[in-house]
């Protein structure tokens, strides 16, 4: 119970902060603790900073994808 009691006061803080990430973060963590899917729990908490780095990274390569890239340009890229 004082695990939710901390998650709420979370979410508080992250709505007067205006962070959408805090409050979405604390909120999962709420809906998982009051739906009892430890297994979900345990899971983010061993690999939940692996799966966050996962994401940040696609994030940066992203536009990778999204610009056309020649091969003169990754030969200048590489130093080529």
């Amino acid at each position: 119970m004082k695990s939710s009691i901390l998650l709420y006061l979370i979410i508080i803080i992250g709505l007067l902060a205006r962070s959408r990430v805090l409050v979405l973060a604390a909120f999962c963590l709420l809906l998982i603790k009051e739906l009892e899917l430890s297994p979900l729990a345990e899971f983010i908490s061993n690999k939940g900073i692996e799966m966050g780095l996962v994401f940040l990274l696609m994030a940066i390569l992203a536009p990778v994808l999204l610009v056309p890239l020649e091969r003169k340009d990754l030969a200048q890229m590489l130093g080529g």
